[in-house]
């Protein structure tokens, strides 16, 4: 791949993050092979080709696992992107569903419940030497504050795994929020469902909350946690987007803040502190402009 290549693929790929980039940072943590006495044993639990061999035997359950999942869910899944997901609360606007349940998770792949998830996994998954390859990526040692801690919860960030098996986990309440009719839209842990009114918005922060605490034993941040309309640009930013409305009808728009992150971009890159001719500089604000349209590309740029 070369260098143009290669920036404009990295400037796609972080816009495409922008909505979701939470779920990736590492909270000061380092995730680590774990040292032992045993080497051999645990170089053969943990060795990459293993590991690489359960994600290959996951990845080959996707006309299983695919099906399952439900039709709101975008992050993670051939054939949708955020800009799916953000068209598809447009066309919920339009039919009335204006308040929106946006629901903030605190640190979710980091507390997967370990137990619940592989109980999920072999439910479709009947080779038990999978389940048991998994369990081992799962607890693999972390690094904290310079000491090595076994895990008890939570998706390795980064490996190959942890996005099909987050996906597996909140399929749950995907499913549970389908079989009550309410309208939910999920990319990886962004999660808004939608409602006709303020009220019935408060009934499903409450039962939500309570779902994902005491059912799937995540923790949700509550303060953040909260109803707005879909309309509020100052409230509702979703993947970088947000829902407007005018004369013509629910249209979809950039959040000012998206804007702002843009145009600091395009400061950066024309800094006079930046080493280079002209031509290189424009030639980078090229490839930068062209990863941001193609990810804002969806929304009205005019309003």
């Amino acid at each position: 791949m070369n260098a143009e290549n290669k920036d404009s693929c990295s400037q796609r790929d972080s816009a495409e993050r922008e909505g979701y980039v939470r779920a990736h940072r590492s909270f000061n943590r380092i995730w680590k092979e774990r040292d032992s006495a045993e080497p051999d044993i645990l170089g053969k639990i943990l060795d990459k080709g293993n590991l690489n061999r359960a994600y290959k035997r996951v990845k080959a359950n996707k006309a299983i696992y695919e099906p399952l999942f439900s039709d709101g869910s975008y992050g993670y899944r051939p054939g949708r992107s955020a800009k799916d997901a953000i068209q598809k609360i447009k066309e919920y606007a339009e039919k009335g569903y204006t308040r929106a349940v946006v629901l903030d998770l605190s640190k979710y792949f980091d507390t997967i419940d370990h137990v619940k998830l592989l109980n999920l996994l072999r439910q479709n998954v009947k080779d038990e030497r999978v389940i048991q390859m998994i369990k081992r990526y799962l607890k693999r040692g972390v690094m904290e504050d310079g000491v090595v801690v076994p895990t008890v919860e939570g998706s390795p960030q980064g490996g190959n795994l942890s996005p099909l098996l987050a996906n597996i986990y909140l399929n749950e309440f995907d499913q549970e929020f389908k079989r009550r009719g309410v309208p939910c839209i999920r990319y990886a842990d962004d999660i808004v469902l939608l409602a006709k009114s303020e009220r019935a918005s408060q009934r499903l922060l409450e039962s939500s909350v309570k779902y994902l605490e005491r059912t799937l034993n995540l923790r949700v941040n509550r303060e953040k946690s909260r109803t707005v309309s879909v309309f509020s640009i100052r409230n509702f930013k979703y993947l970088g987007f947000c829902i407007g409305k005018g004369k013509n009808g629910v249209f979809i728009r950039v959040h000012p803040k998206s804007y702002m992150k843009f145009k600091d971009k395009l400061r950066m890159l024309t800094s006079r502190s930046r080493c280079g001719s002209i031509a290189k500089a424009m030639k980078r604000i090229e490839i930068s402009a062209r990863g941001w349209l193609n990810y804002f590309g969806i929304a009205d740029m005019k309003s």
